[in-house]
């Protein structure tokens, strides 16, 4: 049975165990010697097989055999310490669990050599784990053979006492008290963060019963004190005790928490968690907070900091309000993180320092600005009591950033806070680091109704510069252009006079950003509409520093309504150049995740009908461009089969008939048609528009790419056979009549028709090569 386990496979070991578990239920006759059946590697594995799954029967049945764990030797012949063991499994589930104490009485009995003490890579001992459980006399049995007391787990700094009294095991603390770990922490530390006050009482009565003075401001090594453990927990009774005991209020931590840091900062979501001290306390608490229990909790955090505050003026301490930590931050930063209004209420009319900024240069007022949760009306609540106490609070204070304030609340769009900010002297015209202004802000967001509402006045408009620009040129307008989510903003600067052809530092104009939108919204319509009521000119043909013009930008995106309103408007298209692949590609890169194949096809050859029929003439160039963007973005139909298979599918079929393209025609009729027939029926713009409206979304989802990609190959077919026609009679010297070339393109697909195209063009390249290489010959001859 053994012997056919491959041991390297997980469900091989697994079902072995269940196996082996049903065997040894029953067992009868001689034991057998485990050392010679199974390897001790596998032993132990079966062991903590047994522990994950809270079984005595494998374990019990060792025992029975009489197996003891015996320790691998060095070349001295001393035992090798460094191991882990099924001891120190069982040892991770008790901290969570509790439930398993059982199974390490039976395990010390088959690892009973108390004089090795198997440590893990954590300082997890043996030793520690008796301790844990609260093995007394496995306890004693270490000690009898020297075992150091004071030996630490590495990873939490916990001596055996530490662990004894934490997991309140009183009788096994006896032998351990009295003790300092190398951490600096005494046993006054763990009761203080324990599960509950009694360990705590019981070592002060048996310290006082010694005549035993416990050290009330030892800190442990993160530089915690018990009162600082003892605050956390928000035990109120064991604060008065250690408090008037002589507990210091202001020592801080190795990070430079003060007690009352604590007191703010208590159930703060932000947490650490990976940090052992916050996962001691509060792992699964912090994560089950919900609105209802945060408020008690508040309270709670209220009553807390009331006690502290009243213990602290009836012994006369001097409390320090403003202590900073590492990060620079004050209780007041603690607690407005907590978002806990009645604790600032109280640190305020105590008179802490409003104006402190953090290492981040974040005040107080930044910090309940940038707040998602904190209420907006707190913001009158905080200036109502600094002007009680005659406190001057900095309102336009500045951040690392260049943020203030105001600039916060516009981001958040908290526009009961920002009207606010401003009645009591917000500037609106100052610019954070890069530039931006409180307009820019508005319109790089999507709270058009808060600038609406805000900048409506006539005051505030005249501080505000419209057309101020960043640090990359951008004025509120390119902004406004560029957010998609809200077009207002354009009409509402453009309507208060904001220039429409200011050039950023890439020399684009809000036309040039307009054009090279994700989404063709007409708003190019509502630009224009909005100068000529204005009065204003449009430099249509302006151009980046690249030579783009608006026109360039909107072919390259594929907006053909865009093209033919800047057509309209009177583009030059003398001057226009025709997007390169590269343009096409920094457009669609990201595009492309939502542009399916109909659209990219039919919006490429609507843009150039739009071109055709304004008197562009595209050049050889030009359609080589067009055919390498159908061929780098598949949009021709790869199988001659695809056609016939949504034939003869009845789902699609019956679906197709239910979709009308145009009136009187259905998704199933258009299929069927001829290419010269289709062209009768729909243009480029149709299908474009089809796709703009998603019709075409009701197709199944196993059949769309299929059915999409015939759609763009019968809508475009016609425009690649005409613009094959030519390269065609080109390779083939014109030998035929024409009548047989347009019989021999009806018959090609379009991946065909795009290979003839390139042919051509390769040997025309060819062609002037050779014409080059002539000329010069020729002027070499002449020079002879």
């Amino acid at each position: 049975m053994r012997e056919q386990v491959n041991w390297e496979i997980v469900t091989e070991r697994h079902e072995f165990y269940r196996q082996l578990c049903g065997l040894i239920s029953d067992w009868k006759g001689q034991l057998p010697d485990l050392r010679e059946i199974f390897r001790r590697e596998e032993i132990e594995w079966l062991l903590t097989k047994s522990v994950d799954v809270d079984s005595t029967e494998f374990i019990r049945f060792v025992i029975r055999t009489g197996y003891k764990d015996e320790p691998d030797l060095d070349n001295d012949g001393k035992p090798l310490l460094c191991r882990v063991t099924p001891l120190h499994n069982v040892v991770r589930r008790i901290l969570y669990t509790r439930r398993l104490r059982f199974l390490v009485r039976a395990l010390f009995i088959i690892y009973d050599r108390f004089d090795v003490n198997y440590t893990t890579e954590s300082g997890l001992t043996h030793f520690h784990v008796a301790c844990i459980t609260g093995l007394e006399h496995i306890v004693k049995k270490f000690f009898k053979f020297g075992q150091d007391n004071k030996c630490l787990v590495q990873k939490t700094g916990f001596s055996p006492l530490h662990l004894a009294l934490y997991n309140d095991h009183k009788k096994v603390a006896k032998w351990l008290l009295r003790r300092v770990n190398e951490a600096g922490s005494t046993s006054l530390h763990l009761p203080c963060r324990g599960p509950d006050d009694d360990s705590a009482n019981v070592l002060f009565k048996s310290s006082n019963n010694k005549n035993q003075l416990v050290h009330i401001n030892t800190q442990d090594k993160f530089g915690n004190t018990p009162l600082y453990w003892i605050l956390l927990k928000g035990n109120k009774k064991m604060v008065k005790w250690l408090l008037r005991r002589g507990a210091d209020p202001n020592l801080p931590d190795n990070n430079g928490k003060t007690p009352l840091h604590v007191i703010c900062e208590r159930f703060i979501e932000t947490w650490p968690m990976t940090d052992m001290r916050y996962e001691v306390m509060f792992a699964d608490f912090a994560q089950s907070l919900n609105s209802s229990t945060r408020a008690m909790l508040y309270i709670e955090n209220y009553d807390l900091m009331k006690l502290f505050l009243q213990i602290i003026d009836e012994m006369h301490l001097t409390l320090k309000l403003d202590a900073v930590d590492s990060r620079g931050e004050t209780p007041l930063h603690y607690a407005l993180k907590s978002e806990n209004t009645l604790i600032v209420e109280v640190l305020l009319r105590r008179g802490v320092d409003p104006n402190w900024a953090d290492q981040d240069g974040f005040t107080a007022l930044h910090l309940i600005c940038r707040s998602e949760d904190l209420i907006d009306h707190f913001v009158e609540t905080f200036f109502q009591i600094n002007d009680e106490i005659q406190q001057t609070v900095q309102v336009n204070a500045m951040d690392n950033k260049g943020e203030t304030p105001l600039h916060y609340a516009v981001i958040r769009g908290k526009k009961q806070i920002a009207e606010v900010l401003l009645r009591r002297g917000a500037d609106p015209t100052l610019v954070n680091a890069e530039g931006s202004s409180l307009l820019h802000f508005f319109c790089r967001r999507r709270y058009y109704a808060v600038l609406e509402e805000i900048l409506l006045n006539d005051d505030m408009q005249q501080m505000v510069q419209i057309d101020a620009k960043d640090k990359l040129g951008n004025t509120p307008l390119h902004l406004a252009a560029a957010n998609l989510e809200d077009t207002r903003a354009i009409e509402f600067l453009l309507r208060r006079g904001a220039n429409p052809n200011i050039a950023d530092a890439e020399g684009l104009t809000p036309l040039h950003i307009i054009c090279s939108r994700i989404f063709d919204d007409d708003i190019v319509k509502i630009f224009f509409k909005i100068t000529d009521d204005m009065q204003q000119v449009v430099q249509v043909d302006a151009r980046d520093k690249l030579g783009r013009t608006p026109l360039q930008c909107a072919v390259a995106s594929l907006w053909p309504n865009t093209v033919q309103v800047l057509l309209d408007r009177g583009a030059d298209l003398s001057i226009f150049v025709f997007p390169t692949i590269e343009h096409f590609d920094k457009k669609f890169v990201k595009k492309y995740t939502y542009w399916n194949i109909l659209k990219l096809a039919s919006g490429a050859l609507a843009v150039v009908e739009c071109l055709e029929n304004g008197g562009y003439d595209l050049n050889r160039s030009d359609t080589l461009t067009i055919i390498k963007f159908f061929i780098k973005y598949g949009l021709f139909e790869k199988s001659s089969d695809l056609e016939k298979s949504l034939y003869s599918d009845e789902e699609f079929t019956s679906t197709a008939k239910e979709i009308t393209i145009i009136p009187n025609l259905s998704l199933y009729d258009l299929i069927q048609l001829r290419p010269e027939e289709e062209e009768k029926l729909l243009t480029y713009m149709d299908y474009f528009e089809i796709e703009l409206h998603r019709n075409l979304n009701l197709i199944p989802k196993k059949y769309r790419d299929t059915c999409l990609a015939h759609l763009s190959e019968i809508m475009s077919r016609g425009y690649f056979q005409r613009l094959a026609l030519d390269p065609l009679r080109e390779l083939t010297r014109d030998r035929l009549p024409i009548l047989c070339y347009q019989e021999i393109i009806e018959k090609l697909k379009n991946e065909n028709l795009f290979r003839i195209c390139q042919a051509a063009e390769f040997l025309a390249k060819e062609k002037e090569v050779k014409t080059c290489e002539t000329v010069h010959k020729d002027k070499e001859f002449e020079k002879l």
